[in-house]
């Protein structure tokens, strides 16, 4: 299990999983809701459903109250968004064994890749209930640079592309999506500063997604 130093654990959160994992032996992976704080310790609801909706329309088998077995692969959800955080994870030890690891050459959402390479490796189950608490940081990675954040987002979802190289098509259309939503941003924050560069983000869209938006914006 995984807690950033931030963040907190809810009380139960590894007895309710690891209760999951023990009724469902073919689990290698079980993850949670969240609670959110703000920087003023003010509380603005759970991930799943201020955040993350799409946490809640996987397919999935009733195990316990709030405990559910996934019945299709989570791969195919999380590559077309990212909705498991790090300290809501708890992974069986020789799912990781010895290759899938944090990688070391992404400073932001490195955990994306994490949880995609688990949900590849093993099937999945949640517990929708907050079982951790992610607490707003001033000065934190997450919310101190726009701009190196969407460029970190913009690494990660060329590597995706390149580590999953042998996804489905729909999911290689996910992964192009994703980059080609990062890439416009990157251009409409650079038009007004940095007018190339702001072309070469927005022809790199084109190229991902090259739908009629796309176009108007690179023209």
């Amino acid at each position: 299990a995984f807690l950033d130093s931030d963040d907190e654990f809810a009380p139960r959160k590894l007895e309710l999983q690891i209760d999951l994992l023990r009724q469902r032996p073919d689990l290698g992976f079980v993850y949670s809701d969240y609670s959110i704080i703000d920087d003023d310790g003010r509380p603005l609801g759970t991930a799943f459903t201020t955040k993350f909706p799409i946490a809640r329309t996987l397919p999935c088998q009733q195990v316990a109250s709030t405990a559910f077995a996934c019945t299709a692969s989570l791969f195919d959800s999380l590559i077309r968004g990212y909705f498991v955080s790090t300290i809501t994870g708890i992974v069986r030890r020789d799912i990781l064994g010895t290759s899938i690891r944090f990688s070391e050459t992404h400073a932001y959402a490195e955990e994306w890749l994490f949880f995609l390479e688990i949900a590849r490796a093993t099937q999945a189950g949640f517990v929708d209930q907050p079982l951790s608490i992610h607490h707003y940081t001033p000065g934190s990675l997450a919310r101190s640079d726009k701009r190196r954040n969407l460029l970190g987002m913009r690494a990660l979802f060329q590597e995706m592309r390149r580590r999953f190289a042998d996804a489905s098509r729909p999911q290689h259309l996910a992964m192009r999506s994703n980059l080609a939503r990062v890439c416009r941003q990157l251009g409409q924050d650079a038009a007004s500063e940095r007018p190339m560069q702001a072309f070469a983000f927005a022809l790199e869209a084109l190229t991902q997604e090259p739908t009629l938006a796309a176009f108007r914006e690179c023209a």
